[in-house]
């Protein structure tokens, strides 16, 4: 069975339950990054030059997921900042004297009663882009075996 959107959305954008876990993760950011990279290296059955080419591709792909976890979960803890957040799915939008819009979001989520009690109220949506975020390069695993190295002139050498 496949998540929906809004189920891959939460697993990295579920506000945490408690304002003293936002402001943990706000003010460790960088060692929790350093930490993720940190424990793969741990993890390692042998140098990394000494690896074969599909497991360092292994160790580059959890880094990359375990990283793009972290950045997503930055940028909403920035763009959230200590405000009531939550996390729906832009169901319509309507535009008719304004602009309406219509938001679902799970019955347990966090915040729906700060949602509630603002009815009628003006409010801020806050739309993250995390995929802003996600650029750079990429490292790449080693060959096992690298690419020969030759120009005309070797070649030349070779063949004559």
């Amino acid at each position: 069975m496949s998540k929906t959107d809004l189920e891959c959305l939460e697993d990295v954008f579920v506000p945490e339950k408690s304002d003293e876990r936002i402001q943990l993760t706000e003010s460790t950011l960088l060692g929790d990054l350093m930490g993720l990279v940190t424990d793969e290296l741990k993890a390692l059955p042998d140098v990394w030059q000494k690896l074969p080419e599909h497991q360092q591709q292994e160790v580059i792909f959890r880094i990359k997921q375990r990283c793009m976890n972290a950045v997503a979960q930055a940028v909403r803890i920035m763009a959230t900042g200590d405000r009531v957040s939550l996390l729906a799915t832009v169901d319509t939008v309507t535009f008719k004297d304004g602009v309406k819009a219509v938001l679902k979001m799970p019955g347990n989520s966090p915040g729906r009663h700060d949602l509630a009690d603002a009815e009628g109220e003006t409010v801020m949506i806050v739309i993250p882009d995390t995929d802003a975020y996600m650029g750079g390069e990429e490292p790449e695993a080693d060959p096992d075996q690298p690419a020969f190295d030759l120009d005309a002139e070797d070649i030349r050498q070779f063949t004559h």
